[in-house]
């Protein structure tokens, strides 16, 4: 399991590896741009309701993995996040879709 650490408190908030690398992968895309965005963490990462911060280039942000391995990015997953962090209700983690194989 991975962390994703906020603020200068350093709130931890525990997200499986898999799911961490593409969240970091998405939130990097939307900060080397400078865009600022929300992102809600669910009940299954908060231990509680919903929690939603703020992701700017001001707030301490850091992404922690347990694996050594780096883990191979499913583009579109990426895709997903980013777009989702375009919306009125911001980022948040969606299910992984599953790749089409080609033939």
């Amino acid at each position: 399991m991975g962390h994703l650490v906020y603020g200068p408190d350093a709130h931890s908030y525990t997200i499986d590896d898999r799911t961490i690398a593409h969240l970091k992968a998405a939130v990097f895309s939307k900060l080397r741009r400078g865009e600022t965005f929300t992102l809600t963490l669910g009940s299954s990462v908060t231990g509680r309701g919903r929690e939603t911060i703020w992701i700017t280039q001001s707030i301490p942000l850091r992404f922690v993995s347990d694996e050594d391995a780096p883990v191979m990015l499913n583009r579109q997953w990426v895709e997903d996040l980013v777009a989702a962090a375009n919306t009125n209700s911001g980022m948040r983690i969606v299910a992984e879709p599953v790749l089409a194989l080609a033939s």
